[in-house]
């Protein structure tokens, strides 16, 4: 259950195989826990001293507004982590910083669309577009 390293206070879990069902439990002192032999279970408990979530690392981009790219096209950007939505220029940036391919992309105020281009693409001036190039990778990128 990765979920547990994530969320505060949790250090206990029950992961069910099957369903993919994870229970998050707060500590239970040894001396309260009741073991019961159950095939069909997995439990355990974690110690984390230090934990970043994965999405609070962004890329470093240069945005420029009313342009776009073309030639070099990689297709959409994928979600985030997390399965959250690109809504920004900030999230088309972080898309664009974990495809190692990428080094460029347009990214649509209106639609949210995230389009992402290789380093040879061509800039082009246009309303209604903004583009992007990765100026620095996050630690957590590729």
């Amino acid at each position: 259950c990765n979920t547990c390293g994530l969320k505060a206070g949790c250090q206990d879990f029950v992961f069910e195989p099957s369903s993919g069902t994870c229970v998050l439990l707060p500590h239970v002192p040894v001396d309260k826990i009741s073991r019961a032999k159950n095939e069909y279970t997995v439990s355990g408990t974690l110690q984390i001293t230090i934990i970043k979530k994965k999405e609070d690392e962004h890329g470093s981009c240069e945005f420029k507004a009313a342009s776009g790219y073309s030639g070099g096209a990689l297709g959409e950007g994928s979600p985030l982590a997390g399965g959250h939505e690109i809504e920004s220029k900030q999230d088309c940036c972080d898309a664009c910083d974990r495809d190692e391919r990428c080094a460029k992309f347009t990214y649509e105020t209106y639609s949210h669309s995230c389009q992402l281009f290789e380093a040879f693409a061509e800039a082009y001036m246009t309303d209604g577009l903004l583009s992007g190039v990765v100026a620095e990778r996050s630690s957590s990128a590729i």
